[in-house]
């Protein structure tokens, strides 16, 4: 405080000796007052400071509190997607598991499908040679059945389970009640052809088709060396010794082939294939003609009519053949 006066005086001097006494102690107790002002002025803010620090370790203390309430909501959230992930992945191992024993078991019923084929062609065998040792193999066939759990199963007699049982047809039997199983052979009875059905027609349709043929069908085949020239149309037809239609024919003829040419006599118009028999009479190929087109494709096979048809000689047909050049040759030539 004195230094303080000092300084006060020193900025702003004054003549103690002048002022009355009334107007020094006013003028110290003034001093002292601004001294003091200044004091209590520095010591509110010191109170301020520690108003400020108490509420910002507050603040401080709540931001840690709710950061640390927030870290444990993602400890549980990640927890919770940990366990679903664990058993997520045992659920797929799982069914994994289940996919891979369900392949196996399709691979070994696979497997004993294809064997059943040829266990039931073993069974098949006659008496005979070799018998013994197809006996053991289809012993061991059943052996190996067993060891992938495939038994044998005897049917036939009792009543029917769709569980078990793998139906092929119904079909009504005799002395057998509805529902059970049996075993019928359903092979079918062939019946033979006459030879009428085989070369379309009897002698009243040969008779209607002779009157369709075109001026120049000569020489005619008669109904019965019609019928002997269908035959062999057809056998050489098995073994592809055929040459069909006019193109064929004359692409074959003019290479120099030997065979029987037969043409169908209803053919029209005749400028398809009139050129033909006079290429037949240079080479010296033998010849006739048969009534209808339709008859002459469908012995070789075809479902088309054919205006002409080449056989050539086969062993196979030999007979045959020989019959059918025979009785050609034997033609009357046109004139």
């Amino acid at each position: 405080m004195a230094l303080r006066f000092l300084s006060v005086t020193r900025r702003y001097p004054v003549d103690l000796c002048r002022l009355k006494p009334s107007a020094v102690n006013r003028s110290v107790a003034g001093l002292f007052s601004t001294a003091a002002e200044h004091r209590s002025s520095g010591d509110d803010c010191h109170g301020d400071d520690g108003d400020d620090n108490q509420s910002q370790s507050v603040t401080n203390v709540r931001s840690l509190k709710t950061r640390a309430r927030k870290l444990e909501e993602q400890v549980h959230d990640l927890t919770e997607r940990y366990k679903r992930a664990i058993a997520d992945s045992d659920n797929v191992r799982k069914r994994t598991q289940k996919f891979v024993e369900d392949a196996k078991l399709f691979g070994i019923q696979s497997f004993c499908r294809d064997i059943v084929e040829v266990a039931d062609l073993l069974e098949k065998v006659e008496e005979g040679d070799g018998v013994q040792q197809l006996t053991r193999i289809q012993g061991r066939l059943q052996n190996i059945f067993t060891k992938h759990g495939l038994k044998k199963m005897s049917p036939v007699g009792s009543t029917y389970d769709p569980y078990q049982h793998e139906i092929v047809c119904h079909t009504p039997a005799k002395g057998v009640e509805p529902g059970t199983i049996a075993v019928r052979n359903m092979t079918k009875v062939k019946k033979e052809k006459t030879v009428e059905e085989e070369t379309g027609g009897t002698e009243k349709s040969y008779q209607e088709l002779i009157a369709n043929v075109n001026p120049i069908a000569n020489p005619l085949a008669s109904r019965k060396l019609s019928k002997k020239l269908y035959k062999c149309v057809k056998k050489a037809a098995k073994i592809k010794q055929i040459r069909r239609g006019v193109k064929e024919v004359q692409k074959f003829i003019n290479k120099g082939e030997k065979g029987i040419v037969v043409f169908a006599g209803d053919t029209l118009p005749i400028e398809v294939y009139c050129h033909l028999p006079i290429m037949c009479e240079d080479r010296n190929l033998p010849y006739a003609y048969v009534p209808s087109k339709v008859d002459l494709g469908s012995s070789a096979g075809s479902k088309r009519p054919t205006c002409v048809i080449m056989v050539k000689p086969h062993d196979e047909y030999k007979e045959a053949y020989d019959e059918c050049l025979e009785e050609v040759t034997s033609l009357p030539k046109p004139i």
